[in-house]
């Protein structure tokens, strides 16, 4: 894990990232930058429905990555 100060251009930047990876077809990258105290992306509330949908993303992301890694 890495520690980033909680202000800065993050949003931004993270922003750019998941504006990227959708217009690829591709599941964001950036619910894997994740609050300590919860474990979850900083847009991601307390409903469950909404943990779940933001694990869905997060287990599409490792799937992803390794049928890319696999099929090299």
């Amino acid at each position: 894990m890495i520690g980033l100060a909680s202000q800065g251009p993050w949003k931004v930047m993270l922003d750019g990232i998941a504006a990227d990876e959708r217009a690829e077809g591709r599941p964001d990258l950036a619910c894997l930058v994740v609050r300590a105290s919860t474990g979850f992306p900083g847009y991601v509330g307390t409903s469950k429905a909404e943990r779940q949908a933001a694990l869905a993303i997060r287990q599409a992301v490792f799937a992803a990555h390794q049928t890319k890694t696999s099929a090299a």
